[in-house]
């Protein structure tokens, strides 16, 4: 079984109106909640931000990668963010 989490399109903190579920601050809850100990997480951001049904800016997607993060640091998880 794999602990990875493949499910793609995901935002850093916004919903897709066409793809419910993609909220990544939500799915990092449920995942480490799930997987939980864990000993490291590796969080991987890319573009979806920018996709076309947001305004987003790049700042705006710093800030949704900074709630990733202290959402990690706040949750069940106790290991080292890589």
């Amino acid at each position: 079984m794999s602990d990875r989490n493949y499910l793609n399109g995901r935002k850093t903190l916004w919903d897709n109106t066409f793809r419910v579920g993609r909220n990544g601050v939500d799915g990092l809850i449920q995942v480490t909640e799930l997987r939980s100990p864990l000993k490291w997480g590796l969080l991987m951001l890319g573009t979806n931000d920018f996709q076309d049904t947001h305004d987003n800016k790049a700042w705006m997607a710093a800030q949704g990668g900074a709630k990733l993060m202290g959402t990690s640091k706040n949750s069940l998880f106790s290991g080292k963010i890589v």
